[in-house]
């Protein structure tokens, strides 16, 4: 992968976690200020971006463009749609949908539950095969030769106490 086009992802990577301005983003990324503007002008031009009046930058609307597209492009979710919706109101609980990407699961759909008890998650998010629910069961059900090396991949790093 080119250079630019790795920093440039690098940047809408960081501004998803939070807006930021052209200083910390070149702190962030370890090159002149110059650099990160070369790179911010386009995707700002495209949508990618916006700066606001503080001069921090923020993922643009061209992002929730695309972000609705792929969930457009999910087949599982379109087949998946109408079971997921049953079973959350017969159960009245958060539904997940969840797919195998690599060692992570990306949540493809998320129905919420309908009393107080709410879980943090987002559609689009990624999370380790060991860390959630949904990976699990998706873990579970690999035949055994498959799930031994996925298990001998796992970091196994402790993420709640």
């Amino acid at each position: 992968m080119s250079q630019s086009l790795q920093r440039a992802l690098h940047i809408l990577t960081l501004l998803g976690d939070e807006p930021a301005s052209l200083d910390d983003l070149a702190g962030q990324l370890g090159v002149h200020k110059t650099t990160v503007l070369r790179l911010l002008r386009p995707l700002t031009e495209e949508h990618f971006t916006y700066r606001d009046e503080q001069h921090r930058y923020h993922l643009g609307a061209r992002l929730l463009e695309l972000a609705a597209a792929a969930a457009e492009q999910r087949t599982l979710r379109v087949i998946a749609s109408p079971h997921l919706t049953s079973f959350n109101r017969e159960y009245g609980r958060t539904t997940h949908l969840a797919e195998r990407e690599g060692s992570n699961v990306v949540y493809i759909e998320k129905l919420e539950s309908r009393d107080q008890i709410r879980m943090f998650s987002r559609v689009g998010t990624a999370a380790n095969l060991n860390s959630t629910g949904v990976a699990k069961v998706i873990l579970a059900d690999l035949p055994d030769d498959q799930l031994e090396l996925e298990v001998d991949r796992i970091d196994f790093v402790r993420r709640t106490p």
